[in-house]
């Protein structure tokens, strides 16, 4: 069945490939394998496991084709572990799919239609991302509209539905037990056409069905996004806001992120202060006053070594983690054209009490956390990285990750190439 995937998906690429005559047509890839070591990552590791190391790649293909009315979008991906199949096999256990497949149709220049699979990204990626630093990336199964009233003001809205199984099986069961939403709508408005001075809003419903008595819980998120480039230094500020209902039915009366971050020019090395502050759930409580930054990027906020919202958990009550207070200074310096150094350091606070084995408040310190990571862009094709993150975990960490007898020693190291060439592209 998968051989036959594959060839369909060659099939469709040769397909549109044969009439870049008639449109605009792309046609490019990617190849990004990375090495990673782990030795504490998403945790802290404990006295007698042992790190782990491997090697994750990322194989796309994309074919981009435009004409005057509409576009379609094709990017296929297969990601895996070197080594997880055999040299000679009949099954592959990796990850192959579309990870982008929609059509964009336009109504006029101002108002466009995309459905399909597609990526959702707005702003920095705090509530919705692509998630580009994980192999697989997000996407979401949606219909979306865009309308541009005005150079200086831009709405993006539209929804998606969700279901499971197979067409035949579907014939009076609705329930939908995937950790995703069932249906979800958004609407986003931006303001100004300076990307360096801009103001944006989003609000998001979403529906999840509870895997206790099938029924549907509803959560909204508001959120405001504000960016400022002054004389001296950039200003950015978000606020966003969630309330309504878990996934298994806890109330959530009132939970929030607030950040805010100043980045200071100078000729050497633009310099960025900032801090986070999501709220979060404290043992015992009954409701929910945990924020849940969704469908961010969240790796590029939270610390490289993804402690905090990347797929884990952080928290003694299991209906909400127990927030974060996020402190972090950052350091870019590009040493030319090609070769780029980034220097971030966070300390992470807890906002909520967290109680040791005997009850008693612990301190709020979570941990420091340094990440280094270096740049190197060796073709324009071709972009070489590195990094290296060291979180000093606290015994609040241990806590919060429900994790005995740590070693205290957490560290982690990647290495990456990524090949992004463009195979053709036919003239405008």
């Amino acid at each position: 069945m998968k051989l036959f995937s594959k060839s369909l998906c060659l099939a469709v690429v040769l397909f549109f490939t044969s009439f870049f005559t008639w449109g605009q047509l792309e046609f490019g890839g990617q190849l990004r394998p990375r090495f990673e070591f782990r030795n504490g990552f998403k945790e802290p590791i404990q006295n007698g496991q042992t790190p782990t190391g491997f090697v994750e790649q990322r194989s796309r293909i994309y074919v981009d084709y435009k004409k005057e009315k509409f576009r379609v979008h094709l990017n296929l991906q297969d990601v895996r572990l070197w080594g997880n199949t055999h040299q000679v096999y009949k099954s592959d256990e990796s990850l192959f799919n579309f990870y982008e497949a929609y059509g964009e149709y336009y109504f006029t220049d101002k108002f466009t239609m995309k459905l399909g699979r597609m990526a959702l990204v707005f702003n920095d990626e705090r509530f919705f991302g692509g998630l580009n630093w994980a192999s697989q990336g997000r996407s979401h199964d949606a219909l979306t509209f865009r309308y541009s009233a005005s150079n200086k003001l831009s709405f993006y809205f539209g929804g998606a539905y969700s279901n499971q199984g197979f067409e035949p099986t579907l014939l009076t069961q609705d329930f939908y037990g995937r950790a995703n939403y069932k249906h979800m709508e958004f609407i986003w408005a931006h303001l100004g056409e300076d990307p360096k001075n801009r103001l944006s809003f989003l609000v998001q419903n979403e529906a999840r069905q509870s895997p206790l008595d099938s029924s549907f819980n509803y959560k909204q998120t508001f959120g405001i996004a504000a960016k400022s480039d002054l004389d001296r230094f950039y200003i950015n500020t978000v606020a966003f806001f969630q309330t309504g209902r878990t996934q298994i039915g806890n109330d959530i009366p009132f939970a929030f992120l607030l950040s805010a971050a100043a980045t200071f020019k100078n000729d050497f090395s633009p310099v960025t202060l900032g801090i986070d502050f999501l709220s979060g759930t404290e043992r015992g409580a009954t409701a929910s006053g945990s924020f849940q930054p969704l469908y961010g990027t969240n790796h590029a906020f939270y610390g490289h070594m993804d402690y905090f919202y990347v797929a884990n958990f952080h928290g003694q009550n299991p209906i909400g983690t127990s927030g974060l207070v996020n402190a972090y200074l950052k350091f870019e310096k590009s040493l030319n054209p090609k070769h780029k150094v980034n220097l971030d350091v966070h300390e992470f606070l807890s906002p909520v009490n967290i109680y040791d084995v005997n009850d008693d408040v612990m301190s709020p310190h979570l941990g420091v956390e340094v990440d280094l990571f270096y740049e190197y862009h060796m073709t324009e094709e071709v972009t070489f990285t590195a990094g290296y993150s060291q979180m000093f975990a606290s015994t609040t960490m241990d806590a919060v990750k429900n994790v005995n007898n740590s070693s205290g020693f957490n560290n982690w190291v990647y290495l990456m190439i990524d090949f992004t060439p463009v195979f053709f592209r036919s003239n405008p």
